[in-house]
Formats: C-alpha cells, sequence, structure tokens
C-alpha cells in the first residue's frame, strides 16, 4: 500500500525500482546491519535517524540523552490485514521483509492474521486490550467508545465487560 508517483512514459522505472518507505527502509537496514536486528521497528529512531532525501536510515552519530518520540501509524480495525501487520512490527525485531513477518517456525503463512494467530497473538483478548490501552494514550473519550464498539461488533472478544473496563 506504498505510494508511488508516476511521471508519463516513466512508468516501468518507478514500477522496476521503487523509492523505499520507512519501512522498507527499515527491512533493508536489517540485512546490512546486524545490530539494527536486536530492535523493534518503533525503536529503530532511538538508534538511527532518517535520511529522508536518501531514503535510508543512518546509525546516530551520538546519543544527546534527549529523547526520542516515535509513533507507529494507527490502523482502523476493519482494516484487518494492516492491523495484524502492525501487531506483528510491535512484536517482531529485526524483520528482514514482509515474507519474514509471515514466517514462523519455518512455516510462511499466507496473511498476516494467520502468523498472529500462530504466534498466539490473537489467542485471548490481549490484542484488544492493547489496541484499548492505547488508545486511551491518544484519543478522546468520543473516540475510544467508537473503537470498543467496532472491536465489539467486528470481532469476538471472549470478555466483553472487561475489555470495556
Amino acid at each position: 500500500m506504498q505510494q508511488e508517483v508516476f511521471v508519463r512514459g516513466e512508468e516501468a522505472g518507478v514500477l522496476r525500482n521503487p523509492q523505499d518507505s520507512k519501512l522498507t527502509a527499515w527491512f533493508k537496514l536489517n540485512q546490512e546491519d546486524a545490530t539494527a536486528r536486536q530492535f523493534l521497528y518503533t525503536e529503530i529512531p532511538q538508534h538511527y535517524v532518517w535520511d529522508a532525501p536518501n531514503k535510508k536510515w543512518l546509525r546516530r552519530k551520538t546519543n544527546t540523552g534527549e529523547r526520542v518520540i516515535t509513533r507507529l501509524y494507527a490502523v482502523n480495525p476493519k482494516n484487518t490485514e494492516s492491523s495484524y501487520l502492525r501487531l506483528l512490527l510491535l512484536h517482531t525485531p529485526g524483520a528482514l521483509s514482509y515474507e519474514y513477518l509471515k514466517t514462523y517456525h519455518s512455516h510462511i503463512y499466507a496473511t498476516y492474521r494467520d502468523v498472529c494467530v500462530a504466534r498466539g497473538f490473537t489467542a485471548s483478548d490481549d490484542e484488544w486490550r492493547m489496541t484499548m490501552d492505547e488508545a486511551t494514550q491518544t484519543k478522546i473519550p468520543k473516540n475510544i467508545r467508537q473503537l470498543f464498539a467496532f472491536i465489539v461488533a467486528l470481532y469476538t472478544p471472549t470478555d466483553v465487560r472487561q475489555l470495556w473496563n
């Protein structure tokens, strides 16, 4: 779901050599730098800085002691595959590719949801509890109620009352 800009007549070149996003550049960083593999996607900005013109991550030269704010975009729970991809990014350090994220115990799963189930991320209401906990940190009450209603209406949490509390 990465956006690309096409110039009329140069479409084939863009398709052969797409620009890296921060995520695909993280995959490349993990392939080239073994030190980076210990970090989750959300931890990378604490140790590397994004070089926007060159579309790549560079190791931070100094630790100034300043706090680094990282952000992983919120995903609508209705967009299930993106939600499961986000869940994997929050729990998988050093991913080398999208296929790497879909692999668990040497088996490549067809979807991000399937690998999340295999890894036990969706075996309980923990996923929804984490979603609600995160929402309470960043959303206003109206949005939290709407998110809760989406979760209950579209998914099947086992203990709705506990999730609400």
